[in-house]
């Protein structure tokens, strides 16, 4: 609703415009947001040998090593925690989705420099918790800002180019680090020179592309989104950017919209419902999350969410994306081959996430969901099938869990990674909408830090048996309770699939 393109020829919205320079300027922290996933996936398999944690000038794996790892890796996690609290600050959310995306943008440079010249640990952890800050306020700030700028027609493509970008920026992390050599696997292998700084310069690129975002939100595209300007009384400049987006003449400051043409018309009613919109906002009651628990009306809808939210980490999908490389390497992937299979799995993540959009609009929520669950319960089935008949041998092993793993990324960039926010803005009640979906997201990460930290310390079998049983409960839970909310309209508070039957 609100996505189908425009059958009466109305309104027709032109390929350039102020919106699709926004957009392309808020997808850079969609590929920040994917890149700081896995930045560590194919650049941090010589860490260890770096920072000699095993002792050794050659082991790369031994219990010290798993543990802080994982612990760098997750790092980031706790960062987004910090990060999606500060973004819920009264005075930071006052200043609206571009300039917290420019805040977002210093974390991230911060963080990038201090990994590159982090000399210890401590200080490596340091420079992935402040990226994780930006990462926790891009999560948050980017997909609404996106939608926001959107022309009307174009909603769902712009929303979608979201999720491919951060499916980019997953594949180009893992790419990055294919130039790194293969950690020695014995003391008769030694490092290259350019084995000891690639990592640096692994962690130390999102220096651009943040760069690049904050001179463009600062200089190039200082545009806020028409609802923005609404709620901070600008409704001139609202109407000079929705006109612009559909490639009309703005009416001059003080002049009256020509009522004559029809496309006009609509978008003088857009600018209404904005301001209508903004007016309902400011004077419905706020209710907070723990009021929310406590009212039978809202707290189901609430209680769903955060399953929902839960689910789309506890089924595995960071851990697999942070921790592929380790994970093809113990299912017998030549090593000189695990960051190519990564790839060729980012690379069905992309696909996947290009694909979405056009399936979500034909086949619904619900079943998008369903289907993705689906196939990555049978994924993880056919690993841990894999993993019991090893005795057939490991390339044939290693073979079948890198298109299994290719299989789970594309369907969770299909379903829970496409679906589950969207569906939550859809479920919740607008009264307790905004902290309901940060308490969400807070779950969410700490679910992405528990799976990813302990993914190093147990085996890649257990994992998956772990994995596929989640998957297999999270499918049952969706076929039970959740329902389909395409033909709904955004808003209404569609409380919880049972109540609306």
């Amino acid at each position: 609703p609100g996505d189908e393109e425009d059958t009466n020829g109305e309104l027709e919205t032109p390929c350039g415009g102020p919106s699709a320079f926004v957009a392309a300027a808020i997808v850079l922290s969609s590929f920040l947001r994917g890149y700081s996933i896995c930045a560590l996936d194919s650049g941090g398999d010589l860490l260890p040998v770096v920072f000699g944690w095993c002792n050794s000038p050659w082991r790369s794996v031994c219990a010290e090593s798993n543990l802080l790892l994982g612990l760098v890796n997750a790092a980031v996690y706790l960062g987004a925690i910090a990060g999606t609290f500060l973004d819920g600050h009264p005075r930071l959310a006052a200043y609206g989705p571009r300039r917290l995306l420019c805040i977002s943008d210093a974390f991230f440079i911060a963080g990038a420099a201090t990994c590159f010249f982090a000399l210890k640990v401590e200080v490596l952890v340091l420079g992935r918790l402040l990226a994780g800050l930006g990462l926790g306020i891009a999560a948050i700030e980017a997909p609404v800002y996106i939608v926001d700028v959107a022309p009307r027609q174009r909603r769902l493509t712009f929303a979608m180019a979201h999720h491919v970008f951060t499916a980019v920026g997953v594949v180009v992390s893992i790419a990055f680090g294919a130039w790194q050599s293969a950690p020695p696997r014995g003391p008769q292998q030694s490092l290259v020179p350019g084995d000891f700084y690639h990592w640096r310069l692994l962690l130390a690129f999102p220096v651009l592309p943040a760069l690049l975002q904050l001179v463009l939100f600062q200089w190039v595209v200082p545009k806020d989104s028409p609802l923005m300007l609404v709620r901070r009384g600008r409704v001139h400049e609202a109407r000079r950017f929705l006109y612009m987006a559909y490639g009309l003449e703005p009416p001059p400051l003080g002049a009256t919209a020509s009522m004559s043409d029809r496309k006009v018309i609509e978008l003088e009613q857009h600018l209404k419902a904005l301001v209508e919109a903004a007016q309902l906002e400011s004077s419905s009651p706020k209710i907070k999350v723990r009021q929310a628990l406590g009212d039978p009306f809202l707290r189901c809808a609430l209680l769903i969410g955060l399953v929902l939210a839960a689910f789309e980490q506890l089924c595995g999908s960071n851990m697999l994306l942070s921790c592929s490389n380790s994970l093809f390497r113990e299912a017998g992937v030549a090593p000189r081959h695990v960051t190519l299979a990564s790839v060729a799995m980012g690379c069905a993540c992309v696909a996947s996430a290009l694909l979405s959009s056009r399936l979500e609009h034909r086949w619904g929520r619900r079943m998008l969901l369903l289907m993705g669950t689906f196939c990555q319960t049978l994924a993880m089935g056919v690993v841990v099938l894999a993993e019991e008949g090893s005795e057939h041998g490991l390339a044939r092993h290693g073979f079948v869990t890198v298109a299994a793993f290719s299989l789970f990324g594309a369907a969770f960039c299909l379903g829970l990674g496409t679906v589950t926010w969207l569906y939550l803005s859809e479920i919740l009640p607008v009264e307790v909408r905004e902290p309901a979906m940060r308490l969400c997201r807070i779950v969410n990460w700490i679910i992405c830090f528990l799976t990813v930290f302990c993914a190093r310390l147990i085996g890649l079998g257990e994992l998956c048996r772990f994995f596929c049983g989640v998957n297999a409960v999270g499918f049952i839970v969706i076929y039970l309770w959740v329902v389909e909310t395409q033909d709904h309209c955004w808003g209404n508070g569609l409380l919880t699939p049972r109540s609306c039957l």
